[in-house]
């Protein structure tokens, strides 16, 4: 995969009519949704025309995709991060209880603050650029990693445990929350696409079992929903963690 095309396809010029309607792509569908997007609305606010949103995108779903697929796949590095930090952090524990190494931290990682095409964050605290890791683009069916996915609670890709996953969920909810992008996420995609997320869990999940990750991954998506609907994200994330870890 070239790794340049892919990038400068999703990164625009800072202040570019590309740039410009990302942004309010991101507004709109936050507030709105997919099904009341209007292009029209989105170039007006943009501050080009429609035939400008055309040239970049080709369409409503076009444009819908590209922000989907890049906030996704945001989510699932922060998940994969996540996992991976529990999962060695249980490592050292283990070897700590057997005498070789002193414990380590289950502390889970925050993933990281958004950034902008300028490498900072833009104003409304969204990822909006070049925020990625160089995964090579968007992430595909194998959770977005060339290494096919995060390692279980033993750094042997073995299932993590049922604490690890909601950790790992609870990290890119509270992104979500943060990037205010719960509804762009929340939203069922228009054009059929695999759920990146679940691809995700499925090396972390009792089995690799598609259907379990598929599961956690809906609730996770509904809790999202919740609070693009107006709930209170502290209630949303309790709930998850209550489904989750028991």
């Amino acid at each position: 995969m070239d790794y340049g095309v892919v990038m400068t396809d999703w990164i625009p010029l800072p202040g570019s009519a590309k740039a410009r309607l990302l942004d309010a792509a991101i507004d709109h569908l936050q507030r709105q949704g997919y099904e009341a997007l209007s292009v029209q609305a989105v170039a007006r606010a943009a501050g080009v025309t429609t035939g400008s949103l055309y040239h970049h995108f080709g369409n409503k779903l076009g444009l819908f995709t590209v922000v989907r697929d890049e906030m996704d796949k945001r989510m699932v590095e922060r998940i994969e991060t996540a996992l991976d930090t529990l999962a060695a952090a249980g490592g050292a524990r283990r070897k700590g209880v057997d005498g070789e190494a002193p414990p380590g931290r289950a502390d889970a990682p925050d993933g990281g603050g958004p950034v902008g095409g300028n490498g900072g964050p833009d104003r409304g605290g969204r990822p909006v650029g070049n925020g990625g890791r160089d995964g090579g683009g968007r992430p595909g069916g194998n959770g977005g990693r060339d290494g096919g996915g995060p390692v279980g609670a033993d750094g042997t890709g073995e299932a993590a445990d049922r604490s690890a996953l909601a950790t790992a969920l609870e990290v890119a909810f509270d992104a979500a929350v943060r990037f205010r992008v719960t509804r762009v996420l929340a939203e069922p995609r228009p054009d059929g696409g695999a759920d990146v997320i679940a691809a995700a869990l499925v090396p972390a999940v009792p089995g690799r079992s598609e259907a379990t990750a598929s599961v956690l991954a809906a609730a996770w998506r509904q809790a999202l929903r919740a609070v693009a609907d107006g709930g209170d994200p502290a209630e949303a994330r309790a709930g998850l963690r209550w489904l989750l870890a028991g």
